[in-house]
């Protein structure tokens, strides 16, 4: 059992290393990647022209976390306990 265990980690780990490779050229040797996430939004961005932008983003977000406590805040002041 435990090597199975010790074998999946393993193979596990392995392929997270080999997602985070990038070769653009099969010639060329791969180089590391940490997050393909700025890339990948302006590809998004060039096919989805009306896609909103990272302000627009930002700004939705913000206004969600101050409903979301402002809802908490009022729902911690109207709790009711059994006694």
């Amino acid at each position: 059992m435990r090597k199975i265990t010790l074998l999946v980690l393993f193979c596990c780990t392995h392929l997270m290393m080999l997602a985070q490779t990038k070769s653009t050229n099969t010639n060329e040797t791969p180089t590391r990647v940490k997050c393909y996430t700025t890339e990948y939004m302006a590809e998004l961005r060039r096919n989805n022209p009306r896609m909103q932008t990272d302000e627009q983003f930002e700004q939705f977000m913000a206004a969600a976390i101050a409903k979301r406590k402002s809802d908490m805040r009022r729902a911690a002041k109207t709790a009711n306990f059994a006694i």
